[in-house]
This record gives structure tokens, sequence and C-alpha cells, in this order.
């Protein structure tokens, strides 16, 4: 049989930002309606994911239903101070009639009184509301009287249901979480996973700004993380930007500050392309996934095959 594992959100940041980010690249994708639609990306869809990321905004978070847990909790605490009190004024009843070291008095299991968890509360109470009718006559002369005991059954019962509340609350909270999860992950394999990878499909060779509009970044900020390198290559050699491990949705931008075009590759040595180089012409710039660059590789690389010319350039990628 299949266990069913607690689901797991598939983006870092927390929800707000993901409907923060989901109006964002809607906004972009209704200003680049008419390319999107070459891909697939019709209004309807854009209009259907705004009003998904503000109907996943609009769902309660986790602090409310924290809340209501904590309050139940609070009221089946207090329920328990409740009934605590009147059991030990059975105790003390008992411990008269019959002295604490008695077997009758051993009968009403109040000894561990102080020391009992939920379940055991509720447990002593039960058996001592039962051994209290018993011996109802020896109680009442120490001033434990049937109504005494009725108030104690009115107690446990309003325990009971307390407990129930409290777990009913857990039960709650724990299944608004996992329908937030869920909720969630929907939004954002939507976002990330149609419209964005469309819209990159789209402007990666044609404006590697508007490529950049739709570039999500899943760090717990919701932002970038990038490191930057200056570089220049000599004529006829290579220059290793950064090892790195390979991960293929990494984000890159490169961009040649000189009139020397170059290569762009992955490698593992430094000077074998792993796979097809990439030229980057004079003064220009390209953004992109590690992806783009092939399938592995620890290592980016530039490699300038024009003797006697030096080229230059600035190369960004998220960590």
């Amino acid at each position: 049989m299949t266990t069913f594992k607690a689901p797991v959100r598939d983006y870092k940041f927390t929800d707000a930002r993901l409907v923060e980010i989901t109006l964002e690249k809607a906004a972009f994708a209704v200003r680049d309606a008419t390319e999107l639609l070459t891909k697939g990306i019709t209004a309807t869809f854009v209009s259907d994911l705004q009003a998904s990321s503000l109907t996943f905004g609009a769902m309660p978070s986790d602090d409310v239903e924290l809340g209501e847990q904590q309050e139940a909790t609070s009221e089946k605490d207090s329920d328990a101070d409740s009934l605590r009190d009147k059991l030990k004024e059975l105790r003390s009843s008992a411990t008269r009639a019959f002295g604490n070291k008695s077997g009758t008095y051993n009968q009403f299991g109040l000894k561990s009184l102080d020391d009992c968890n939920d379940s055991d509360l509720l447990r002593v109470g039960l058996v001592a509301h039962g051994v209290a009718v018993t011996y109802a006559t020896e109680l009442t002369a120490k001033g434990y009287t049937a109504a005494d005991n009725t108030a104690l059954a009115s107690m446990i019962t309003t325990y009971v249901s307390g407990l129930q509340n409290q777990s009913m609350e857990i039960g709650s909270r724990d299944n608004a979480q996992e329908a937030r999860v869920l909720a969630g992950n929907t939004l954002y394999n939507l976002l990330e996973n149609e419209l964005c990878e469309a819209a990159k499909s789209y402007w990666r060779t044609r404006s590697a700004s508007k490529y950049n509009d739709y570039i999500i970044y899943n760090t717990i900020a919701g932002s970038a993380v990038p490191q930057t390198v200056n570089f220049t290559v000599n004529g006829l050699s290579s220059f290793t930007l950064v090892t790195i491990d390979y991960r293929p949705n990494r984000h890159f931008t490169i961009h040649n500050t000189s009139p020397v075009p170059y290569y762009l590759f992955l490698s593992n040595d430094g000077i074998t392309a792993l796979s097809s180089k990439i030229l980057i012409g004079s003064n220009a710039t390209l953004a992109g996934l590690w992806s783009d660059l092939g399938p592995s590789g620890a290592m980016a690389v530039v490699g300038n095959d024009n003797p006697g010319m030096i080229g230059t350039g600035t190369f960004t990628y998220d960590v």
C-alpha cells in the first residue's frame, strides 16, 4: 500500500511573495500579449492566472489556523483545571473518609492526579466518578455530595468536548497547511513552467531585458542572489568564469564589453567544450539558462580564438 507523503513547497519564498510575483509576471504578459499568443499564452490564461493568485492569497494563513488551535487548547486547558479542582475536592473527602493508605482510597486512583497528562486526567476522572457513586454515603458525610458528583460528570463531558475540539483544530490546521501547499505549487508551476517558460522561449533571442522580466528566482527572498565576474580573455586562450555545480535552471547574463567576439561554453577542464560553443559577438549581451549551454559541465568558460586580440566582459550568474 502506498503511503501518502505530505506535500512540500516547490518554491522557497513566502506565499505572499508568490502572489506578488504572479501579479508582476501577469502584468508583463498583458504587455506582451501579442508576442506570447504565438507561444499559446492567451489572454484568458493570463486572466485566470491572476484570479488564481488572488484566490490563493485570500486563503487563511497559518497564523489564523494557529490562533484557532491555540484558542481551542486554551479552552481545553481551562476545562482541565476545573476538572482537576473538582477531583481534588473528591480526593480530600476520600482521604478523610478512608485514609490515604487504605485499599478503598486507592480505588479512586487519585494519587497521581497532580501529574496527569490529558489522557490520564480523563481516565482518572472517569474512574473516580464511578467509585464515588459506590461510596456516596461515606463521601457525603465528608462534604462530597451526589450533586458534586453530578457536577464532576458534567465537567468530564465538557473536558472530552474540549479534547475533541482541540484535535479538530489541529487536524483543521494540518489540512489547511496541506491545501495551501498544493494550491501554491499549482500556481507556481503554472507561472514558472507555463507562462514564464513560454515568455523566456520567445524573448531569449529577441530581448535580454524582456527575457529577464520573466525570470523567477527561487530563493527565500524571491529575488536573485547574483555574482558578477569581470573578465579579460587573451587571444588564442580561454578563461574560466566560474566553477560551480551544474543546475539547468541557473540564470546567467554575459555582456561583451569589447569589439572582440568570443565563445561561451561549459567544460570540466577549462579548455574542452562539452557541447556547442555559443558565440558572443562584439558588444553583445546574452541572457539564458545553464541548460542553454549544455546538459552538463562544472565550469563556465569563455574562449577567444582571435590571435593577438583581447576580449573583455562581465558574466553574472545565480549562486
